[in-house]
């Protein structure tokens, strides 16, 4: 409808109705063409019909780009950009990312309809009358009070939109598992769960609420007058004057309005998230016990899982425990700082936290805030907060930063993990578990699985850890629950697409031998042992070496001295004689030379040449080779030059086998010898001008 005939102008908080007297009215507030001022709609009596609208005065909240000019408005995102980043409607496109103004407008106006709505937003409800209020309480959607209920798919909302309370399931099939929770709107984040471990059964073929129960006080979930679950167990008497309101610090509180007196509040009974002003410790006076408990796994948010957080007033330090045993410490607090948490309050942090530390007689407790003079909390940034993950990490979610291991191995305190006596020998400080995507060859891996949907990931861990085949593990339900054991070879294929599966595989140095734990302890006393052994060994080694080069270089000198003997007796033998004699008659040459080339051209034509080899050289001589020396060598002593080959041609002849090489004539030293052998008969014999050994010979010639 039109107002005094006349459209609207943006920016404006836009109210749909439409009412039908046959059938459902639909109703919704819309944040599509802006914000200029408060709005809801509220149906009588409504008794499963929800309010909406947006109770937050978003000019205070406007940002500089999106203002009014003149002030009085605040304008959408795709108002003002037009562009498809911002103008993207989630409840119907799949691929819409999330921006800083949509941001600003779901947080503040969650029951509104705006780009970031995930459903449409429409609402219905029949045979009800409807009321629209104008700038309505601040407390209309943040506050329970005995004649006003939240109903399954309604939430309560914090003033200022950062906190919400509503009921959800995991379930997908009927009947359903239904929790009570608290939920970050700025961080996507479950911060609180009322019923951790005892969730409420239910059809949903009947309206579930949330309630103040009208003869106590105490917070109820209802279902057609029937209580289903009692949270609260305080006695504040029959109609009594009691609210419970969902705080902008995450806090749910039940308050006595008469003499606001806190009855209850929900900061009393963490999960598994510690928020600014949340405690860890104790309180002797009111009988608290502060201690954070993980969940069961990061698919499931129910906090049933095997770490838990706690405070040690005395040592003044964090503590995580493991189905009750120690894991990790945080070690002493000493200068807003923990020696095991290196990265809270390091220079690099983007967050400054203020950390508080309480003990005396009757309370002992530890807390945190933002530090003001540091760095101060965004209105609409995400909110600080702290979690214990499945895998008992402890995470800043707000800055997505891990500041613990991911597992402790009980080896030693590095990094504050403790150790741990049951450790098998098996294990060492070699091997660690790494998460990767692939596959084990089912060849030579087998697998065991688990389903128990209360074991954790880190029950997985454990399982596979103690058990000294096992070489990797993983969960086996979709929910992150349950464990399937890898035992066998470590065959793991690595396949990096996203739809491969996973698994957390053990590295090590020697990942199929069960004993490399003991190897580990015993390495340096089997080195020695090698050691030991193997020097003696060397020198014996060493020792029997120098003894065999003895022997041969002893076999070398009697060779080399049978040579010379056999040298010396062939120099006074009478073949020498002979050939010197022959120079005292006018022969040519060194006696030496003329019996060399002489005994080398008998052997060569009787086709013993290879007798002129040397033994030493055994079987490395090439014997074509030699007999192609020889060949050239007697070429090289011709009578006449024009026969005897030029340097340059007896390089060729030697290097160049397919030269053929011409027949040698007898050589004149040859042909010297053989006149003196045929005529020695017919001489005269003459005076034999030796010493009395017959070693040496003395001649004298004229000249």
């Amino acid at each position: 409808m039109e107002c005094n005939g006349r459209n609207y102008t943006q920016p404006v908080t836009i109210l749909e109705l439409d009412v039908s007297t046959t059938d459902d009215d639909f109703y919704n507030v819309s944040l599509m063409k802006g914000f200029n001022l408060p709005m809801t709609i509220e149906p009588i009596p409504g008794d499963s019909c929800l309010i909406m609208g947006c109770v937050n005065n978003l000019n205070e909240r406007c940002p500089p780009e999106l203002q009014l000019e003149g002030g009085g408005g605040c304008k959408s995102a795709c108002q003002l950009y037009g562009s498809p980043e911002y103008c993207c409607l989630k409840s119907i496109e799949t691929n819409c990312s999330v921006t800083k103004y949509g941001r600003l407008f779901e947080s503040a106006c969650p029951n509104t309809v705006t780009y970031e709505t995930n459903d449409l937003g429409i609402y219905s409800c029949r045979d009800a009358d409807y009321t629209v209020r104008f700038c309505p309480p601040s407390d209309t959607f943040s506050t329970a009070k005995l004649d006003r209920l939240l109903q399954y798919g309604e939430q309560l909302v914090s003033k200022n939109g950062k906190f919400e309370l509503f009921f959800y399931t995991y379930d997908t099939n009927s009947p359903y598992g239904i929790y009570l929770a608290i939920s970050s709107l700025t961080n996507d984040q479950t911060v609180w769960v009322a019923n951790p471990n005892t969730p409420i059964i239910s059809t949903l073929n009947e309206d579930i609420f949330l309630s103040i129960d009208p003869n106590t006080g105490n917070l109820v979930v209802t279902s057609e007058h029937k209580t289903l679950m009692r949270i609260t167990d305080v006695e504040a008497g029959v109609n009594p004057n009691v609210t419970a309101t969902l705080e902008d610090n995450g806090n749910f509180r039940l308050i006595n309005e008469t003499n606001k007196r806190v009855l209850w509040e929900s900061f009393d009974h963490p999960t598994d998230v510690l928020l600014p002003g949340m405690k860890l410790g104790y309180d002797l006076t009111t009988g608290h016990n502060w201690t954070l408990t993980s969940s069961l796994s990061e698919e499931n948010s129910e906090p049933a899982g095997a770490f838990t957080l706690s405070w040690e007033p005395t040592e003044q330090r964090l503590v995580i425990q493991r189905r009750n045993q120690p894991y990790w410490t945080s070690g002493k607090i000493k200068d807003q700082q923990f020696p095991n948490l290196f990265e809270l309050n390091n220079p690099n942090s983007e967050a400054k936290y203020k950390l508080t530390s309480v003990y005396d007689n009757t309370v002992g407790y530890f807390s945190y805030s933002v530090d003001q003079d540091l760095g101060s909390e965004d209105d609409n940034g995400p909110t600080p907060m702290w979690r214990l993950k499945a895998n008992g990490q402890i995470e800043d979610v707000s800055n997505s930063a891990l500041w613990t291991p991911e597992f402790c191995y009980g080896l030693e305190s590095n990094m504050g993990c403790m150790e741990d006596s049951t450790l098998q020998q098996c294990r060492g400080e070699k091997n660690s578990f790494i998460h990767q995507y692939g596959s084990f060859d089912p060849h030579m891996t087998s697998s065991t699985t688990k389903g128990n949907s209360s074991l954790s990931i880190s029950d997985c861990f454990v399982k596979c850890w103690n058990e000294c085949e096992c070489v990797g593990f993983n969960s086996s339900n979709t929910d992150g629950t349950g464990c399937t054991i890898l035992k066998g070879s470590n065959s793991f294929s690595l396949d990096p697409r996203k739809n491969s599966t996973w698994a957390y595989v053990i590295i090590s140095q020697n990942p199929n031998n069960p004993t490399s734990r003991n190897k580990d302890e015993n390495k340096m006393q089997l080195i020695w042992i090698l050691i030991g052994s193997t020097i003696p060994l060397i020198l014996l080694c060493l020792g029997l070496l120098w003894c065999r080069k003895k022997r041969e270089h002893i076999r070398e000198e009697k060779e080399r001295r049978k040579r010379d003997e056999y040298f010396l007796e062939l120099t006074a033998s009478e073949s020498f004689k002979d050939v010197h004699q022959l120079e005292g008659n006018g022969g040519k040459g060194s006696d030496l030379l003329v019996f060399s080339v002489a005994s080398a051209w008998e052997l060569w034509q009787r086709g013993d040449a290879l007798e002129l080899k040397d033994p030493m050289l055994g079987s490395t001589c090439d014997v074509q080779q030699f007999l192609r020396t020889v060949h050239v060598a007697l070429l090289c002593v011709q009578d006449s030059a024009t026969d005897r080959p030029t340097t340059s041609d007896m390089i060729s002849m030697l290097l160049n086998d397919t030269i053929l090489l011409p027949t040698p004539n007898t050589p004149p030293s040859a042909m010297v010898r053989a006149q003196s052998m045929s005529t020695s008969d017919e001489r005269k014999p003459k005076p034999m001008d030796l010493s009395i050994n017959n070693i040496s010979i003395t001649v004298m010639d004229g000249r």
